[in-house]
């Protein structure tokens, strides 16, 4: 028979989170008041939310106040890899002073009354002469980059580490059946794992090296040369490509529909090539005459 093992309490759950969280750093920007700042604004809909989740066990007002600091921290600190609660921005385009485009990318975390946080700091990009082009994936950007480096990152990230870990678990062998032992055994299993780690780095710079001179760098050479039409229908077929995989895959279908497609060029403008219309325009002729009379 199993027996039953009890739920550990909520205040303790919920320290061990707090405690766990607390070192990771503020978004920029922030200190440790704009937590407390943070419950106290926010101290109704916290409450409010917190008795509809805790109706069949009620919480204190100590374990509510751990619980509200917890929410505040997952909400103003640095997020952390897997965190898929944040929302990106991106501008790009040409001011007045600018030869080429400008990209500026950034996450917004959370929002506070008045005040966008940022998840991390803006990223900003110029073009530059000696560039010649560059492509930049956002969101769901695994098939860029497997376009781009000629392996899927998933499928690379997963061989470095096989790759590293087999190398280390043979250096850990060979201390073990070396038959040394004190000092001895420390100083081989030392070296024997500096050597497997330099045996990874050598293995990885060679992957990257590959993927630059068999893909990246081809595929930007091809793009630099390319007219601004063939650049959109380009990027359309990224995008496509990925709900493609996304549609054939069990991952959540978040990238889909039809895909709005447009060229800013600094003679021309910002340009639509492609663009959805709720409703087809074929069929509202009297609308588009209505909008071109107002546009006269």
């Amino acid at each position: 028979m199993r027996s039953a093992v009890p739920p550990l309490p909520t205040n303790t759950v919920c320290a061990d989170i707090l405690a766990k969280i607390t070192p990771w750093p503020l978004l920029p920007g922030l200190a440790e008041p704009d937590v407390l700042t943070f419950s106290v604004q926010w101290d109704t809909i916290l409450n409010d939310a917190i008795t509809t989740a805790f109706t069949a066990d009620p919480l204190d007002a100590n374990e509510r106040q751990i619980l509200k600091t917890v929410i505040a921290r997952v909400n103003l600190t640095e997020a952390q890899p897997t965190d898929g609660a944040a929302s990106g921005v991106v501008l790009a385009g040409f001011g007045e002073d600018e030869l080429f485009p400008v990209l500026w990318n950034c996450y917004i975390r959370s929002v506070l009354p008045s005040r966008a946080l940022q998840r991390n700091s803006p990223q900003l990009e110029p073009l530059q002469m000696q560039g010649g082009a560059m492509i930049r994936p956002f969101a769901q950007a695994e098939m860029v980059h497997s376009f781009m480096n000629g392996i899927d990152p998933n499928l690379r990230f997963t061989i470095e580490n096989g790759v590293d870990e087999l190398v280390r678990r043979f250096a850990d062998h060979l201390a073990g059946t070396s038959g040394l032992t004190g000092a001895p055994l420390a100083t081989f299993r030392a070296d024997a794992l500096a050597t497997a780690t330099s045996l990874n780095q050598g293995f990885r710079k060679q992957i990257e090296k590959y993927c630059r001179e068999k893909h990246v760098d081809p595929v930007l050479g091809a793009i630099g040369l390319l007219p601004k039409d063939q650049l959109a229908v380009m990027a359309e077929t990224l995008v496509s490509l990925t709900s493609f995989k996304r549609k054939m895959s069990r991952d959540a279908e978040t990238v889909g529909g039809d895909v709005d497609v447009a060229v800013i060029s600094k003679g021309d403008g910002f340009i639509w090539v492609k663009r959805k219309h709720y409703f087809p325009p074929e069929l509202n002729l009297r609308y588009i005459k209505r909008i071109e009379k107002d546009q006269v």
